[in-house]
């Protein structure tokens, strides 16, 4: 069985998957998605004082069981736990697929770093509020529904997530992981990268354009980020 784990992003669910996976390049694949506790499909469930952590061990509980490897491709905060996950059970990785994922100080940027730095509920709120204005009449899909997602999302759950995220981003820690997995890779990053510094530090990841699309490039070109999953499985 062909298996793929799909890691959504801060703020968002896994439905921003919902269209990628339906492509024929992903046909009879095994496709699992995971929301983490906290998020809109999870409002309940409590969280540890490290939640990336926290959501990489139940994904390592959930693929402990599968009889093949999996290949992992996150998006944005979820490429960070995929690195966890890969961290803690490598020998169940074949590949990973990061879709314009946090690797380093350089794309982790000021969402994440203004909500950890907020110093209380008002200031978080105006963030969100901010963020959800500027997103809800944008004309690519995959941020007017990352703002309805963020609109239903505590904002006390954005900044705890966010802060683990900044601090593993500064780390150094999931950059360096990435580039010495052995298996087959590649970083796929938007229109708002071409040009950036943050490319050119990618040593020894096979980095690809992602035409007419932004952050969440998985939603605006699915068709085409599907085919670099599938030519990441076909190479394990």
């Amino acid at each position: 069985m062909k298996n793929i784990l799909f890691l959504h992003g801060l703020g968002s669910t896994s439905s921003a998957f919902d269209d990628i996976k339906n492509f024929d390049q992903l046909k009879n694949f095994n496709i699992i998605t995971h929301d983490y506790a906290g998020h809109n499909r999870r409002p309940n469930d409590t969280y540890s004082d490290h939640p990336l952590s926290q959501a990489a061990n139940e994904c390592v509980n959930t693929i402990q069981h599968l009889n093949e490897s999996i290949i992992l491709a996150g998006h944005s905060m979820g490429n960070a736990i995929a690195i966890l996950i890969l961290q803690k059970a490598p020998e169940k990785i074949a590949g990973l697929v990061s879709l314009e994922g946090n690797l380093m100080r350089e794309n982790c940027g000021l969402v994440s770093r203004n909500l950890v730095n907020a110093k209380n509920t008002d200031e978080l709120e105006k963030i969100k509020h901010d963020l959800i204005e500027k997103f809800k009449t944008s004309p690519l899909p995959g941020w007017r529904e990352w703002a309805k997602d963020l609109a239903t999302m505590p904002v006390q759950t954005l900044q705890d997530y966010a802060r683990e995220l900044v601090a593993l981003s500064d780390s150094g820690e999931l950059l360096k992981t990435f580039q010495n997995f052995s298996g087959p890779k590649c970083y796929l990053y938007s229109d708002g990268y071409v040009g950036s510094t943050m490319v050119d530090k990618l040593i020894g990841i096979p980095a690809h354009h992602i035409p007419n699309s932004g952050h969440f490039l998985m939603q605006d070109q699915p068709e085409l980020c599907a085919r670099y999953i599938r030519d990441v499985y076909d190479a394990a």
